[in-house]
């Protein structure tokens, strides 16, 4: 991913909003935002994150890196964005069913 569109999320994690990368890969983004939020002295508590990788093994690698980072909520999909994109979608209005959270792309 490129480094212009981290540096955006980055500056995005806030408190009660949801961070959502497509295309995850082994999570490197998501943990960024989640770093820059607690570097700022956010609560990151309330801060979902959730992606979708199509290659299984890179998003199970996502899914440890998350939890070695101490991530609790989080959602890491498998499968291909482009072509399912509900798989994530459905999950941030599971997790959030009054849509109070602010989801960042």
């Amino acid at each position: 991913m490129p480094r212009q569109a981290i540096s955006a999320g980055e500056k995005s994690g806030q408190p009660g909003e949801s961070i959502y990368d497509p295309t995850c890969g082994t999570g490197g983004m998501l943990i960024s935002c989640l770093a820059e939020a607690k570097r700022r002295g956010g609560d990151t508590r309330t801060i979902g994150l959730y992606g979708q990788e199509l290659i299984t093994i890179t998003a199970a690698i996502a899914r440890m890196n998350l939890v070695i980072h101490g991530v609790s909520d989080f959602h890491i999909a498998s499968g291909n964005t482009l072509a399912d994109l509900r798989k994530v979608l459905l999950c941030t209005k599971r997790c959030d069913p009054q849509g109070s959270q602010k989801v960042i792309w």
